[in-house]
């Protein structure tokens, strides 16, 4: 009869039936978050910089690039490695309004990341002096800037859709118990 205490035996069968996937989801979130943050907080801290002509074409093959592979990529994987997470998390308890809310928050992000990489693409190639003459060039861009709302409306509507899906993704932790519910306030 050989005795082993509680703990080797729950550590044993947690390291036996604990898949890699959530790690890989954390890993897959924590990316995306910075390349978010190296975006939106080193590299394009201005919001509305897209009346700048002469700041544009100093930037002109970096600005879509940025945008397409950092800002759009990166917001649609971190919302797929959440809604990965927040369905490892609620398993059982509240699994369909979990899954629901991921699909919605990716919806969202997507939408986010063509509005972003479409304004990344459009400037980019507004400031190609391949495209478009200096001068043209500089009064289009003025023109678009002037007129920002039509080109923003997917990134709004996406951030608008994502943060619902956050929300029910906040609800399915709720209700799942999964997490105590002072984290899910903060």
């Amino acid at each position: 009869m050989s005795v082993t205490s509680p703990t080797t035996a729950t550590s044993a069968q947690r390291s036996d039936t604990t898949p890699a996937g959530p790690v890989v989801a954390l890993a897959a979130l924590v990316l995306g978050v910075a390349a978010r943050l190296v975006f939106f907080g080193i590299w394009h801290p201005d919001w509305f910089p897209l009346g700048n002509y002469e700041r544009l074409a100093a930037i002109g093959e970096q600005w879509w690039t940025m945008h397409v592979f950092v800002g759009a990529l990166g917001t649609v994987a971190a919302a797929t490695a959440l809604a990965v997470l927040v369905s490892r998390l609620c398993a059982t308890r509240g699994a369909w309004l979990a899954a629901i809310g991921g699909a919605v928050s990716i919806l969202g992000a997507t939408l986010f990341a063509v509005g972003i990489a479409g304004e990344g693409v459009l400037y980019a190639a507004l400031v190609d002096p391949d495209v478009l003459a200096p001068t043209a060039a500089a009064s289009a861009v003025d023109a678009f800037a002037a007129d920002a709302a039509l080109s923003e409306i997917p990134i709004f509507t996406g951030v608008a859709v994502a943060a619902v899906g956050g929300l029910v993704q906040l609800v399915a932790l709720w209700w799942s118990r999964a997490l105590p519910l002072w984290l899910l306030v903060a």
